[in-house]
C-alpha cells in the first residue's frame, strides 16, 4: 500500500471512531469476562501500565485499583467520554506510530483491539516498534487483533479485496478488507493470522510468551498475543 494511502485511511479511522463515539462506548460498557485471564496473569503491583487504544477507558477499572495507568487513544470524542467517565484516571489524546513517553518508561502496555485498525506493513510494524520503545527491558505487551477469518462472510470479502489487489484492481494490501460496522461503511481492517501477527512482533524485539485464540461471548474470536521485550 503506498504511503498516501495508508495516511488517509489513518485519519479516515479516526474520524470515523469520533462519529461512532457514543455508540462504540455503549457498546464498550465494562471488561469482557473472557479477556480477564489477561489482567490477572500479567498485571503486577506498581507497574506502570500504558493503554493504547484504550477507547472510553473501559479496562482503567481492571488496572488502576492496582497499577500506574495512562491511557491514550486518537479518537479525542472517545478521550473526552473516558475522561468524564473515570475522572481520576490520566487520558490523552495521542498517535501510536508517535508515542508521546520516553523510552523504557512501561511495565507493560495493553494494545488491546487497535493494530487490526492499523494500514500497511510499514505502519503495523511502527506501531510495535513504539510499543516495543516505550517498554522497559523484559517488560510486556499484550495484543489483540479480531479474528476476520473466523467468521465466512467477512473471510469472504478478505478474499474478494485479495483478488483484486493481485490482479490490480485495489489499492488495498492483501488480508485488508473494509467493512460496514458500528453503522459506518468503509471502516478499514487487517485481517491478522496467528502466525503474521506473532512475526511482526518478533520483528519489534517482542519476543511471544504465550498466543491462541478467544472466544466472544457476543460472538467472534479475537487473537491474542502476550510478548516480551528482549534487551
Amino acid at each position: 500500500m503506498k504511503e498516501e494511502l495508508a495516511k488517509k485511511i489513518i485519519e479516515d479511522v479516526k474520524w470515523k471512531y469520533d462519529v461512532v463515539s457514543e455508540r462504540f462506548s455503549n457498546s464498550r460498557i465494562g471488561s469482557w469476562t473472557e479477556l480477564d485471564f489477561l489482567f490477572n496473569k500479567y498485571l503486577e503491583e506498581d507497574d506502570k501500565v500504558l493503554d493504547v487504544g484504550c477507547g472510553n477507558g473501559r479496562f482503567y477499572n481492571k488496572i488502576a485499583p492496582k497499577a500506574d495507568y495512562f491511557g491514550i487513544d486518537s479518537s479525542e470524542k472517545l478521550i473526552e467520554i473516558a475522561k468524564k467517565s473515570y475522572s481520576k484516571g490520566r487520558f490523552a489524546v495521542a498517535d501510536v506510530l508517535n508515542l508521546p513517553f520516553e523510552n523504557n518508561r512501561f511495565d507493560l502496555v495493553y494494545a488491546i483491539g487497535i493494530l487490526h485498525h492499523i494500514p500497511s506493513k510499514k505502519f503495523r510494524q511502527k506501531t510495535l516498534d513504539e510499543i516495543s520503545r516505550v517498554l522497559r527491558p523484559e517488560g510486556t505487551t499484550v495484543i489483540t487483533v479480531w479474528d476476520i477469518w473466523e467468521k465466512t462472510a467477512r473471510r469472504k470479502m478478505v478474499v474478494k479485496e485479495a483478488i483484486c489487489s493481485v490482479l490490480g484492481l485495489s489499492q488495498l494490501d492483501i488480508g485488508d478488507v473494509l467493512l460496514n460496522w458500528q453503522g459506518e461503511d468503509q471502516f478499514y481492517f487487517h485481517s491478522f493470522s496467528l502466525n503474521s501477527l506473532t512475526k511482526i512482533c518478533k520483528k519489534s524485539k517482542l519476543k511471544p510468551v504465550q498466543f491462541g485464540k478467544i472466544p466472544s461471548k457476543k460472538g467472534g474470536t479475537n487473537i491474542f498475543v502476550v510478548a516480551v521485550k528482549q534487551s
